[in-house]
């Protein structure tokens, strides 16, 4: 019999995980919870908790639900695959899921061009691996003797391999530089960029609009909560002292701040 009670977050990231792979009994049988649980967990689009791991997973879990994501997979390997979900959950995580359909779209790009690159250094890594090759074994042809007509041969049509391999990588070398461009261009786009996210705080400073338009990031709400709390503490701790009773230069003793509730207390 499946144990009852609520789901904890160790549970709640297994279905994240396993959720497009697994069937809801399947689940229910491993985690020994009840299928109406985990059915009802789905159901809820995975509610997890605010713990980075879960977020993560969340995320991940929304995308493979999303209508092109089977295309998506068509387009990439198994290993581009995943770094596309891990792209996704950190940018949508980034954006605190605040994204406008245009947006998204924009992010889908943006990924694109990322593993597009990611691509074109491997394959730039392995042609310059393949000419280094191709030299040590030229330069054993050079070396020996006499120059047969066949050795000729092998060493010019090695010769043109090298000349092959080097064109082929002068050419990656500029698509990345286009795919790195466009890749440049969807981030100040989304401005996700450090230096505009510095100018929205510097803009912050000059004005009370900047102000407010700085309060749109998640990540400057909190700071500014954590501050503003400190400071409460700080001023009810500061308040406690100046309500003790403190000893004047003249010798008397009162307490420098005054309360109705101090006055309250001492009647």
């Amino acid at each position: 019999m499946a144990k009852p009670g609520r789901l904890s977050k160790a549970d709640q990231s297994f279905i994240s995980k396993n959720a497009d792979t697994m069937s809801d009994a399947k689940i229910a049988e491993t985690l020994d919870k009840s299928i109406d649980a985990i059915t009802g967990y789905r159901k809820r689009f995975i509610g997890l908790g605010d713990d980075h791991q879960s977020l993560v997973a969340t995320l991940r879990f929304q995308l493979t639900k999303r209508p092109y994501w089977s295309d998506i997979k068509k387009q990439f390997t198994s290993e581009e695959i995943k770094l596309f979900e891990y792209h996704w959950s950190t940018i949508i995580g980034q954006f605190k899921e605040d994204v406008l359909p245009t947006e998204e779209l924009q992010i889908l790009d943006l990924i694109r061009f990322e593993i597009l690159i990611s691509r074109n250094l491997k394959d730039r890594m392995r042609a310059i691996r393949h000419v280094n090759s191709l030299e040590v074994t030229l330069s054993k042809e050079y070396e020996k003797e006499p120059k047969l007509p066949e050795n000729i041969d092998r060493i010019m049509r090695l010769e043109d391999q090298v000349n092959l391999m080097t064109a082929s990588q002068e050419s990656r070398t500029r698509d990345h530089e286009k795919l790195q461009t466009r890749k440049d261009s969807i981030f100040k786009e989304l401005k996700a960029t450090r230096n505009q996210r510095i100018q929205r705080l510097e803009d912050s400073k000059t004005s009370f609009l900047g102000w407010m338009k700085s309060l749109e990031d998640e990540r400057i709400r909190q700071d500014m909560s954590f501050e503003a709390e400190l400071a409460k503490l700080a001023m009810n701790n500061e308040m406690g002292n100046l309500q003790d009773e403190h000893q004047y230069i003249d010798g008397d003793f009162d307490a420098p701040y005054l309360t109705p509730e101090l006055i309250d207390d001492q009647t």
